[in-house]
């Protein structure tokens, strides 16, 4: 027919959730994309989310996420009268859709004929989406691990592992700026990224810039760090130093960030420096630490390798 629906259908499992929406208009397939809710433990509660028990609210994990998409996807998106789910959707929720729009908006959760077939398209992209994104994730982990293990950090617990990186760059000696990206649970954080101009140098010195980004990243926490060290307490809401400086450069940049650090009274053994290889080429690269350890060659295959050079580009991108 020519009507407008839009299908959703979620998946659950591994503490990660997928909403696959697919739109219908006019009675035609437009498409499917998936969304990826963040949260699910708050739904998940004490319950095992892979086996969609209840929880205390009465409804199981899949139909809180649901419920939860469809409340903030339609405060932006048109919604259409009739929705295909993959499970019950709260009658409030559609009570309170349907008063928003002035139109009476229905789900079904058992269609027939040709909505059954989009609803098992939908539910078949959420399954694989979702297995997309544990095994990506499987692999993060993975690389945060052999990164942890090759340079033994010695971390109890791998979600906390934090890497900050620096980064130089001008336009042919002009407008140097720095960037900081940082890398934590896995995954790189791109709300703490910080960028800043580098003033007072002289153009094309990207020793003297290091110099300056460091002092300007780390003074102010090294004297709060040190003032709570002497007073034996640790006020809350003081920032952590990260668990790895990367500082993208050979033994130079290297050396300046050591400078940098015996000044602040900074652990030597949190900085790394990633050296190009031989022929600048990818894979080849070394690391070079600040605190007298020989330097590392991981190797192209290794995972701890693929983890750094991809904070180190995301360092160059930004």
């Amino acid at each position: 027919s020519d009507r407008d629906v839009d299908i959703l259908a979620v998946k659950v499992q591994g503490g990660r959730a997928c909403v696959n929406l697919a739109m219908v208009r006019g009675g035609r397939h437009l498409g499917d994309r998936p969304y990826f809710p963040v949260h699910v433990e708050d739904a998940a509660g004490l319950g095992d989310e892979s086996a969609g028990s209840n929880t205390g609210t009465g409804r199981n994990v899949e139909m809180q996420v649901l419920d939860a998409f469809i409340a903030q996807h339609y405060l932006q998106v048109p919604v259409p009268p009739s929705l295909v789910v993959s499970v019950p959707v709260d009658s409030a929720l559609l009570a309170a859709l349907s008063e928003q729009t002035g139109v009476k908006v229905s789900a079904a959760h058992h269609p027939r004929e040709q909505r059954r077939v989009w609803l098992e398209m939908a539910e078949t992209n959420a399954g694989l989406q979702l297995a997309r994104l544990l095994a990506e994730e499987g692999s993060q982990q993975a690389r945060t691990r052999a990164l942890a293990e090759s340079l033994d950090l010695g971390l109890d617990n791998l979600d906390e592992l934090r890497v900050e990186c620096f980064d130089i760059s001008h336009t042919s000696g002009e407008s140097t700026q720095a960037s900081c990206v940082v890398f934590e649970q896995h995954k790189m954080q791109n709300a703490q990224y910080r960028r800043y101009k580098i003033h007072d140098i002289t153009p094309g010195d990207d020793y003297a810039a290091m110099r300056q980004v460091l002092l300007r990243r780390y003074s102010k926490l090294a004297e709060v760090l040190q003032e709570a060290k002497e007073l034996g307490v640790t006020p809350p809401g003081i920032g952590r130093l990260p668990d790895l400086v990367l500082v993208d450069g050979g033994q130079g940049q290297v050396s300046m960030a050591r400078e940098v650090f015996e000044q602040l009274g900074l652990d030597l053994a949190l900085i790394v420096g990633v050296e190009k290889g031989e022929g600048r080429r990818i894979g080849l690269e070394e690391l070079v630490f600040a605190d007298g350890r020989e330097k590392v060659h991981l190797g192209k295959d290794s995972a701890a390798l693929m983890l750094v050079a991809q904070i180190r580009d995301e360092a160059h991108r930004f």
